[in-house]
């Protein structure tokens, strides 16, 4: 039985893809374009968390006389 939709499948890809390059190539970068990709990554990692926060958030709506 298939437990997760295409959205998980293609999220597992992309973590895949960012997480194991990029490193070789940061030599080669200047320190403004390293700089701006750290800041990327940290702005990407708070917004993942976001997300998992918002997922575990109960609303609750109460209605009253």
């Amino acid at each position: 039985m298939r437990r997760f939709g295409v959205t998980s499948a293609l999220l597992s890809e992309s973590r895949r893809a960012s997480a194991g390059g990029g490193g070789a190539m940061a030599c080669c970068m200047s320190e403004e374009a390293q700089e701006q990709k750290r800041i990327n990554q940290e702005i990407e990692k708070q917004l993942r968390k976001d997300k998992r926060d918002a997922r575990r958030e109960l609303k609750l709506l109460l209605l009253g006389k």
